[in-house]
């Protein structure tokens, strides 16, 4: 599920529409395509967007998939889009690592929302990681926030070696500014201690 949000309250009628578009996650297959409307009424703030995720029972590597918003009405858009994850569980475990980080690919601008902890069942989910490149010398921008409970955020580069990183207590926003070489980096989020919490993620290189 994808939360769309109005960041102040308006006295009209806003619209967005919204559509998928395959990641390394494939439409049909992993995901189902989705696409449609958005109305928000007079005053209302937050609207939800659903994507069903088609289950097997084939061991994988973890996906992702895209929702962009387009064609607002009465409205600016912030995030024009954001990556949902297909996280494999087929072997019990959900945990992350560097082999297993999504791919963002070459990376411009990005946002995930997700969320980090252990499950209601006890499965372990305490490591998200995230793969991307840049080709050129860039100032990359991360900011983790929208969390309930305390969450912290690593960057890595190529081969694995710890570059900078986050870790304000509690439910305070994280954020990493830093210059970056071209090449292949990792990002990794994790809770403080054991509690589950939902985070969003923003990436962005200027």
């Amino acid at each position: 599920k994808f939360d769309v949000t109005l960041n102040t309250k308006v006295n009209k009628r806003v619209e967005v529409s919204y559509t998928t578009a395959d990641g390394t996650a494939k439409k049909g297959s992993d995901y189902e395509q989705t696409q449609g409307k958005l109305v928000f009424r007079p005053n209302q703030k937050k609207k939800t967007v659903t994507v069903p995720i088609l289950g097997d029972f084939s061991q994988e590597d973890n996906e992702n998939f895209i929702v962009n918003l387009r064609k607002p009405k009465n409205a600016k858009l912030g995030d024009k889009r954001a990556i949902g994850k297909i996280k494999d569980n087929d072997d019990g475990k959900n945990d992350g690592s560097f082999q297993t980080a999504i791919n963002l690919g070459i990376l411009t601008e990005e946002v995930v929302v997700d969320e980090i902890g252990f499950s209601e069942r006890g499965d372990r989910d305490t490591n998200d990681f995230y793969r991307f490149r840049t080709d050129k010398e860039a100032n990359f921008v991360l900011f983790l926030d929208d969390m309930l409970l305390n969450a912290n955020v690593d960057l890595y580069g190529s081969s694995e070696e710890l570059i900078n990183q986050s870790k304000n207590k509690g439910a305070q926003r994280e954020a990493i500014v830093t210059a970056l070489d071209p090449g292949n980096y990792y990002v990794r989020v994790y809770p403080q201690g054991s509690d589950r919490t939902p985070y969003r993620l923003s990436l962005n290189l200027i």
